[in-house]
């Protein structure tokens, strides 16, 4: 809530509901002050204890602030209330008392006012005499009220005088200062003190807007911050100390933005950046450097050991990658796994326990490479099998399938209308009328588009289809005749 402009006197009213009766009386008596004070406007603002919720009382601590003069008016009910003992009162009794501001509690009726936070402040009437208890002396209390409040006012009108042209003064020079720091920065250190005292005489109306002084305030504060670190990171710099000149660039730079000092922080920060990169760096580079060593010499599980080390320290710029790294771990442990697989082989070999060499390279091959040994146990299974199998027929299904020779297991299940031998890996089998050829596995390798097939021999196979006899390759492509050289 706002209270008029500078050229008007305030005057705040606070009361207890009880006492709304004389607080209306005593406002009606004040408005005869306005043809006293011709050059101002009597503006007075009553406050009772009807809304003592925080909201309620900051409203109350602004008016206090605002006003030129508050009256207080003390009973029996509105001592024992909340509202006048509030801390909001409470400072404007400071203030009285420091002469900052003008309070003046009056008396309506008897009460212990004495013990009250205000004991120590000037009560009107003069002498602690109640306002309204005596009829006869009523109206010459008013009066002497009026007059008392007037002489005050008076006081008031010459403070405000003195304060405005005090104010004035102070807001020039403090301008005066601010805008010569464009050049001379320097000089906001005397501005700023300046615009600090004029915070403290601004009055409602004043110009510029108290919102406009506390940002000038705000601003010079800043701008001293800001050429103190700024200054401070230039020194900083120029004597080596890049750490005090990286942070102290940062902290002007939380001030405000400035071209040269971002200019300069990044450089450091670039600096900062580079010197952390080559220290995380440092026990990685060592470790590579100690595994490259031993990989030379051919020492697998030294080099393993420092290459795993050096992945405990890598970061994703590194370079060489994580995976080149983990590339020379597997390379040194599967040297490392056959040369010690080696080793033993070569021990079994000398007391001819050739057994025992097999299997002990077989485990190694088993260990370095998996999916190859897998891959040829497999193919080493198709060899076998290739090898055993044989046409079976099948007279539950009236149908052919392959069988292993000597273990009798079904090798492939019967399911065609007939079946050759393999031969170089392929057999030729028949579905409904057609032939084509099936490796071990089932799987189709030549269509079944052929009224007749024969064995393949060194690379090729006779076929009939439709009304035509020919050769074809191992992929199914149609080829030349063989000649006896080519057979033999």
């Amino acid at each position: 809530m706002r209270l008029n402009s500078t050229y008007v006197l305030n005057i705040v009213l606070v009361y207890h509901e009880s006492d709304l009766k004389a607080c209306e009386d005593i406002r009606r008596q004040l408005l005869q002050l306005h043809r006293r004070n011709k050059a101002y406007v009597i503006n007075v603002v009553k406050f009772d204890n009807t809304d003592t919720s925080p909201d309620g009382l900051a409203m109350l601590d602004e008016l206090l602030r605002a006003a030129d003069l508050t009256l207080v008016l003390l009973s029996e009910a509105s001592i024992m209330a909340e509202l006048l003992s509030c801390n909001e009162l409470r400072k404007a009794v400071d203030r009285q008392l420091a002469g900052k501001k003008h309070l003046l509690p009056i008396v309506l009726e008897t009460c212990w006012w004495e013990d009250t936070i205000y004991k120590h402040l000037e009560t009107l009437p003069h002498g602690g005499m109640p306002l309204y208890e005596n009829p006869v002396l009523e109206e010459q209390l008013l009066a002497q009220l009026l007059n008392d409040i007037q002489t005050r006012i008076d006081k008031i009108r010459e403070e405000k005088k003195e304060n405005e042209s005090t104010y004035k003064t102070v807001l020039t020079e403090a301008d005066k200062l601010f805008d010569q720091a464009a050049t001379q920065p320097a000089l906001l250190r005397k501005a700023l003190p300046l615009y600090r005292e004029a915070v403290e005489q601004w009055r409602e109306g004043y110009v510029p807007m108290l919102e406009v002084l506390e940002g000038r305030v705000l601003l010079c504060g800043r701008e001293i911050n800001f050429y103190y670190y700024a200054e401070a990171a230039k020194t900083a710099y120029k004597k080596g100390d890049h750490e005090t000149a990286y942070f102290n660039c940062k902290d002007a730079l939380e001030m405000r933005e400035d071209a040269h000092i971002r200019e300069l922080f990044d450089k450091l920060d670039k600096e900062a950046k580079e010197k952390d990169h080559q220290s995380m760096r440092e026990p990685f580079d060592r470790h590579l450097k100690r595994g490259h060593d031993f990989f030379l010499n051919m020492q697998w599980e030294e080099a393993k050991e420092e290459y795993t080390h050096a992945l405990d320290f890598f970061e994703e710029d590194f370079v060489p990658t994580r995976e080149s790294i983990q590339y020379k771990i597997e390379t040194c442990y599967r040297e490392a796994t056959l040369e010690a697989a080696t080793r033993k082989a070569k021990i079994y070999y000398s007391i001819q326990d050739y057994a025992r060499v097999v299997d002990t390279l077989t485990e190694a091959l088993r260990q370095i490479n998996k999916a190859a040994f897998e891959r040829i146990e497999h193919v080493m299974q198709l060899i076998r099998s290739i090898e055993h199998a044989q046409p079976y027929y099948d007279s539950g299904s009236q149908r052919w399938g392959y069988m292993h020779q000597k273990t009798k297991e079904v090798i492939i299940a019967p399911k065609y209308h007939g079946a050759f031998a393999f031969s170089e890996n392929l057999a030729g089998v028949k579905k409904w009328e057609k032939w084509g050829f099936i490796d071990v596995e089932g799987n189709e390798v030549i269509p079944f588009v052929y009224e007749f097939v024969g064995h393949f021999n060194r690379g090729v196979a006779e076929v009939v289809r439709g009304k035509s006899m020919f050769y074809i390759n191992h992929r199914g492509d149609r080829v030349d005749e063989p000649t006896f050289k080519q057979l033999g």
